[in-house]
């Protein structure tokens, strides 16, 4: 197995192993929120990872166990990774359809005509 998994355009390359992912984090446990009651209140099982080449931070919640949880967000990590190494598709404007333009030159003509009407009549012309 190589040592990168894949390169990103921005130059960074992805460490294939877990352990030198996690390296090149700021790991730290948090205790976590919502419904859980006495044991989401004692225990420190929420983990967040701030990648530092990147600057990318991830965070998990979702198990009891903070292993878990840490295993959880290097995966979400690398997921994020590899995403953010992808070019976007450009967006290709759409063109409006003929009828379309014609009734929107239609009901501006329309809202003029109204707006004339609303005017008022000048006595002295």
């Amino acid at each position: 197995m190589s040592s990168h998994l894949e390169k990103l355009p921005f130059g960074y390359n992805i460490p294939a192993e877990d352990d030198a992912l996690f390296k090149e984090c700021q790991f730290s446990a948090f205790r976590a929120s919502g419904a859980g009651g006495q044991h989401v209140n004692t225990t420190d099982s929420a983990v967040r990872l701030v990648h530092f080449p990147t600057g990318l931070v991830v965070q998990s919640s979702e198990s009891r166990s903070q292993h878990r949880n840490r295993d959880i967000c290097l995966k979400k990590l690398r997921l994020a990774l590899i995403a953010a190494g992808r070019k976007k598709k450009r967006r290709v404007a759409t063109r409006k359809r003929r009828n379309v333009s014609t009734r929107e030159r239609q009901y501006r003509e329309a809202h003029k005509q109204k707006k004339q009407a609303r005017k008022k009549i000048d006595p002295e012309e």
